[in-house]
């Protein structure tokens, strides 16, 4: 398995931009008050999360990238800032009024106690939208789009049309987090997750991959479809005929967070590397098993990869 030169290739990402806090500490007395645990805190640490781990995995991998998004007036988004930069992804974030998407989870050794939301669900500015849209149009076309949807309101109708626009035309890959998968026609890929291909589906998880869900899928997305289905590894759907399982094969699984991006990423470049769909989605399934390794989102290198690709153990070997 190869991927391509660190220089061959230009990836762009559009969407939510996410920072990822995790409070770390031991819960050693509770509250007499209230009798709720406190946190005598030992660490504090900032990751890149929802389309910003997409960046770096890609980064990670060997690609170049721009990520388009926003973020607000905060120190959040001053932590952002100097996350990508010292991942060396290029961004353009523009300001709109509105909380960074900030996710702060509070553990108690390995075990999360609690996460806090600081974000917005409201549709981005006008204003912000045209300057991600001139912000685009002002780099180089690339090889190819992911736009990683986590229904934030960074993903507008307008934006996708812009998207689409692009000439010479990339490929386009996005990962939806929307109970339908219309507005993403003309997309190459699309890469939901088992729960919300099931919701798009109007079907139950045991019968997503009857014909009839199956047939419903197709219809809203017009293309074939990378199912992400955890434990259960996942599926190439191609057409309500054409299915491809492929086993997880993590050997532990610690922490599922952001495997999703990992996988998008992998798959993204492997099919621009000219691998095939099936191909794409095996060497996707081993990027997601080494990040579920690692506890919280996390971005997984090109060679780690390689090795992973190349190392992985008999009992699933046969099936990659």
């Amino acid at each position: 398995m190869t991927l391509p030169a660190a220089d061959e290739v230009e990836c762009w990402v559009i969407g939510d931009v996410m920072l990822d806090v995790y409070v770390r500490g031991a819960v050693t007395r509770r509250s007499p008050g209230a009798s709720s645990p406190i946190v005598d805190v030992a660490a504090v640490e900032r990751r890149l999360g929802g389309a910003a781990n997409v960046a770096h995995n890609l980064a990670k991998l060997g690609a170049r990238v721009h990520l388009f998004g926003v973020c607000g007036r905060d120190r959040s988004a001053d932590a952002l800032r100097g996350a990508l930069a010292h991942a060396g992804i290029g961004f353009t974030l523009a300001l709109d009024e509105r909380p960074t998407t900030t996710k702060t989870r509070v553990l108690d050794g390995a075990r999360q106690l609690l996460r806090i939301d600081d974000e917005s669900v409201d549709p981005i500015s006008p204003s912000a939208r045209d300057e991600l849209h001139r912000a685009m149009d002002q780099h180089r076309a690339p090889d190819v789009v992911i736009v990683s949807d986590y229904d934030k309101g960074v993903v507008q109708p307008e934006t996708l049309h812009h998207v689409l626009s692009l000439r010479p035309r990339p490929l386009l890959v996005v990962d939806p987090k929307r109970s339908s998968l219309t507005r993403f026609r003309g997309f190459d890929f699309a890469t939901p997750n088992h729960l919300e291909a099931t919701r798009a589906a109007g079907c139950t998880v045991p019968t997503l991959f009857k014909p009839v869900s199956l047939e419903r899928l197709l219809r809203q997305f017009e293309g074939p479809l990378l199912i992400t289905r955890g434990a259960e590894g996942m599926a190439l759907v191609e057409s309500h005929e054409s299915v491809v399982f492929q086993p997880h094969v993590a050997r532990a699984v610690v922490d599922v967070t952001g495997a999703g991006d990992s996988a998008i990423a992998a798959f993204a470049l492997a099919l621009v590397s000219g691998r095939a769909p099936v191909e794409a989605m095996r060497l996707a399934n081993v990027c997601a098993g080494v990040a579920v390794t690692y506890a919280g989102t996390y971005a997984v290198s090109r060679a780690e990869l390689l090795s992973a690709w190349a190392t992985r153990d008999a009992r699933v070997g046969a099936r990659l």
